[in-house]
């Protein structure tokens, strides 16, 4: 069977295989501690998505901290803080007391 000309049917070789036989397209698997890591920035994607379809006005910041390389998980804490801040100053609270909400010194 190895011998007979290709056709369509897979002839059942693993990934392993197939890649040493010069397959592209196939990426190495992933370790479990990565593929965890992945999933948590597709969430954290799709939640930035959503903040900003709730308000385009955080675009520029999103954009912004991915540029600077920052990674989406990151971008999702500094933005809810940010959003978090602009709430307590709109009601009228201290800077010095927002910062001791998430634990900062002042």
């Amino acid at each position: 069977m190895a011998n007979d000309p290709p056709t369509s049917l897979r002839m059942g070789f693993g990934h392993h295989q197939a890649r040493a036989a010069g397959l592209g397209g196939i990426r190495p698997s992933r370790s479990p501690r990565q593929f965890n890591k992945a999933v948590k920035e597709n969430q954290a994607w799709r939640k930035l998505r959503a903040e900003c379809d709730k308000d385009g006005g955080w675009l520029r910041f999103v954009m912004h901290w991915n540029e600077e390389g920052l990674g989406a998980e990151e971008i999702l804490v500094s933005l809810t803080r940010a959003k978090n801040y602009l709430n307590w100053k709109r009601i009228g609270l201290s800077t010095n007391s927002y910062l001791r909400q998430q634990g900062q010194p002042f």
